[in-house]
């Protein structure tokens, strides 16, 4: 018996917010949050109701993923966040990377111009969002998703394990690529309040 263990779960929704309250985070998020001196603003921390809106969305996303990759009891868990916004420019990019000490990682795009002409190669930077395979080792003969790309574009969101290997390609377009980033750790029950800073 063949048995697929540990695949990697990916929650991507498009439309994740309606076009008015993408727009009323939009206008919430700009002159509110870049405009501070503040380095990592926590945005959950505002008590704007657009803003506790989204909160309480990716909230109940958050859980979902705690069920699909099979925690126990997931509802009694407590999913602690960090969420902030960031500007990407034309000719901006992030090379691979990961979100070490979390647990899970997400992106909402609130704002930028589609520049991906939709056709799926590694040799054209359009500004895609690259997963990388997390086995690297893998044959490259075997017929699986070396490379998941996906078309950032307003009102997507996208969640994933924060050990999973991404990437931003060179963003092409003229219009700012506003996006934010949400970064959650699940607090173990067990050992969580026996761990002290040294």
């Amino acid at each position: 018996m063949i048995h697929q263990a540990w695949p990697v779960n990916l929650l991507i929704e498009e439309d994740f917010l309606t076009d008015e309250d993408n727009l009323e985070l939009l206008k919430t998020v700009v002159p509110e949050i870049f405009n501070r001196d503040i380095k990592i603003p926590n945005l959950f921390l505002e008590d704007k109701p657009i803003i506790q809106k989204f909160k309480t969305m990716v909230k109940n996303r958050l859980y979902q993923m705690l069920h699909a990759e099979g925690f126990i009891d997931p509802n009694s868990l407590e999913v602690q966040v960090n969420v902030f916004p960031r500007r990407f420019t034309k000719g901006m990019r992030a090379k691979p990377h990961t979100h070490r000490g979390i647990d899970y990682t997400g992106v909402y795009y609130l704002d930028l111009e589609v520049t991906d002409q939709g056709k799926d190669t590694c040799d054209i930077d359009d500004g895609r969002l690259l997963f990388i395979d997390p086995i690297a080792q893998r044959s490259r003969g075997l017929n699986h998703n070396m490379l998941i790309q996906l078309i950032p574009k307003p009102r997507l969101l996208i969640i994933h394990p924060s050990y999973v290997f991404h990437e931003s390609e060179m963003y092409k377009g003229n219009k700012d690529r506003i996006l934010i980033v949400i970064n959650a750790k699940v607090k173990d029950r067990q050992q969580a309040d026996s761990f002290i800073t040294i």
